[in-house]
């Protein structure tokens, strides 16, 4: 994250084992939005975060920044990014706080930048599309995670439920300022790249991740060890859920991809299906 001298210099900091986001040193917003990269590019992972909002919102933020932050997938390399572009090209796991209203605002919802998804079948160009979450009001502690598999499949989750699901994420449409038209091509699938935080005039006061981690993410381009070995149950693998070699989450195939096995053979002493016992052969009637 390149943050110039000055106040902005002191707005990410690590206190109590938390990430935080203060704004205690401003005194107004103009723009200057930030991003945290995650230092090793990922295609198959868990992110796990908690996270809460506390304060007000500084001087200057814009309406839809009130209580607002994010994780952003599959955000290519920071390097690829110009000097005025606003966002990276990504996919945005949008974290929103309730605004005491009464009114409904869920979290984990799904923005696009400069990307679009398929849902139903169906390919989704909408800027944002809520999740079924419920309202988070006050400064309370949310769990989310967001499971990646590639360019196959993303699901949100918020405190152990599934709110949004949706699958082959690419490059197209808007919602990005000044990118660089050679990374931004449009149809280009998106496979795995660095997740990463945004701050964007977020409340003033503690804004942080209690737990923010990554379980079983595999380097993009790599796939994890094939063995099962100790520790390895639950991760998840490279290969196609359909594959011999996939285990999933729960660590084995389902029943209907087992392989089955033939009876044991009294005769040979093997499992042999052509030692199998043969069926006697029917008398006719009437027949010596």
């Amino acid at each position: 994250m390149c943050i110039p001298a000055g106040p902005a210099s002191d707005t990410v900091r690590v206190e109590e084992g938390l990430l935080k986001i203060r704004y205690d040193k401003w005194t107004a917003f103009n723009g200057e939005f930030g991003h945290i990269f995650y230092g090793t590019p990922s295609s198959y992972y868990r992110l796990v975060a908690e996270y809460r909002f506390m304060g007000e919102q500084l001087t200057g933020g814009a309406g839809w920044a009130m209580r607002n932050n994010g994780l952003m997938l599959h955000a290519p390399d920071p390097k690829t990014m110009l000097l005025d572009q606003d966002f990276p090209i990504s996919l945005e796991m949008q974290l929103l706080g309730g605004l005491g209203d009464g009114k409904p605002r869920t979290t984990a919802n799904l923005c696009t930048r400069g990307t679009h998804v398929v849902m139903t079948r169906a390919l989704v160009a909408a800027d944002c599309v809520n999740s079924t979450s419920k309202t988070y009001d006050g400064d309370q502690w949310v769990r989310v995670e967001v499971e990646v598999l590639g360019g196959e499949r993303i699901r949100h989750v918020v405190d152990g439920q599934t709110v949004l699901e949706y699958s082959k994420p690419q490059i197209g449409g808007g919602n990005v300022n000044a990118a660089d038209p050679a990374v931004e091509v449009d149809g280009t699938p998106l496979t795995g790249a660095s997740p990463r935080r945004p701050s964007q005039a977020a409340p003033d006061g503690r804004l942080g991740d209690r737990k923010l981690r990554q379980a079983g993410a595999s380097p993009s381009g790599s796939a994890c060890p094939a063995g099962p070995g100790p520790g390895r149950r639950g991760r998840l693998r490279r290969a196609a859920p359909t594959s011999p070699e996939w285990r999933g989450l729960r660590g084995r195939r389902p029943s209907w991809q087992r392989r089955r096995r033939a009876p044991w053979c009294p005769r040979c002493c093997s499992r042999s299906s052509r030692c199998a016992p043969r069926r006697p052969r029917s008398r006719t009637p009437g027949r010596p």
